[in-house]
């Protein structure tokens, strides 16, 4: 389930994680998960226009990108899905609309969007936040687009056990700019 929710100045897209179902498999989801964001890590190494986005804000360390597991969706996911045999492709395609990663009309949740995965303690995947660096697709389109796994979680959250002090930003855009300035206590809620 969808909601779009207008803030001040921005629309936010949310997804609301679908109630596990007697067939799902939360072992099986969280692999595909992880399959669908190392492709999207791999993604954001060759995309130009997504580095330069990056670097535009300070963000110009490159061991960062695999740190923090950072990708981006290029609208490429599908045409590597179909790559695959009939039966894996709709195994697949099930799969991350179950978990909220496509939509039903089949396009990618993030297309368009940086994607930050919000990680526990153990590296386990909580949920993302993406930020949009595209033009608009429609009028309803999102630039700030939230997906929850299970429950909310903070972008660095490793940093919240770590540190004394803390300094919390409104986005894992924000936070990964301080990092780089060579603030590492820092942890950044989902984004607005």
């Amino acid at each position: 389930m969808y909601e779009l929710h207008q803030t001040q100045h921005q629309d936010v897209l949310i997804h609301q994680p679908i109630a596990r179902c007697a067939y799902n498999d939360g072992v099986a989801d969280n692999l595909v998960v992880n399959q669908v964001l190392d492709y999207y890590s791999e993604t954001l190494r060759s995309h130009t226009k997504a580095l330069a986005y990056l670097q535009g804000r300070g963000i110009c360390q490159p061991d960062l990108l695999a740190q923090f597991r950072l990708g981006f969706a290029d609208r490429s996911l599908g045409a590597q899905l179909r790559t695959l045999s009939h039966l894996q492709e709709e195994t697949l395609r099930g799969a991350l609309m179950r978990v909220g990663l496509l939509r039903d009309s089949g396009h990618e949740l993030f297309r368009g969007a940086l994607v930050f995965p919000l990680l526990d303690q153990d590296e386990k995947i909580l949920g993302c936040y993406g930020r949009r660096i595209t033009p608009k697709l429609t009028a309803h389109s999102a630039y700030h687009v939230h997906w929850h796994m299970e429950h909310s979680g903070f972008f660095n959250q490793k940093a919240l056990f770590k540190f004394p002090e803390l300094i919390l930003c409104k986005s894992p855009v924000e936070a990964l700019t301080w990092w780089c300035r060579g603030f590492t206590n820092v942890a950044a809620i989902m984004g607005l």
